[in-house]
């Protein structure tokens, strides 16, 4: 069981098999498995059967940079509204600061009541730090600084 969250499912998503199989070295714990999806897909299929999530994280990178593909951005993507209305404690991570500015923004403006995004922070890679995935690794290694927004349903 997972210690941070043992009365939870835990379920990891990438559309990527090489990753998944990649970010795990050791056993998952018995409330976890890993799933090959793409994200919005499943943010809708999840809504749909009226999932509630506790807490999820969105992690790195999908930023797409590129002002053309704004769209392709989580924040500014048409599954948007569904990952909103899993509900629960969202943390969003990355490398790039202004993809993390934008998806708060994005949340303050997505017309939710009591929706709350704290500001952008910093991720104090020095106390203490466990990556969480292995972009996150390689970009504390490679001394980028590291993003989080979260806000609460």
């Amino acid at each position: 069981r997972d210690r941070n969250n043992p009365d939870a499912l835990i379920i990891g998503i990438d559309r990527s098999t090489k990753r998944l199989s990649k970010q795990y070295d050791e056993d998952l714990p018995d409330n976890a498995i890993l799933v090959q999806a793409e994200c919005a897909d499943f943010w809708i299929l999840a809504k749909r059967a009226g999932w509630r999530l506790s807490q999820h994280y969105i992690l790195y990178p999908n930023p797409y940079p590129k002002s053309k593909h704004l769209k392709r951005r989580w924040h500014a993507h048409p599954a948007f509204p569904a990952l909103l209305a899993l509900g629960g404690e969202v943390e969003l991570r990355t490398n790039w600061k202004v993809y993390a500015d934008e998806f708060c923004r994005a949340l303050d403006y997505s017309g939710l009541e009591n929706a709350s995004c704290s500001d952008v922070e910093l991720i104090d890679t020095n106390i203490s730090f466990k990556p969480m995935t292995l972009f996150e690794k390689k970009y504390q290694e490679g001394g980028q600084k590291l993003y989080r927004c979260k806000y609460s349903l």
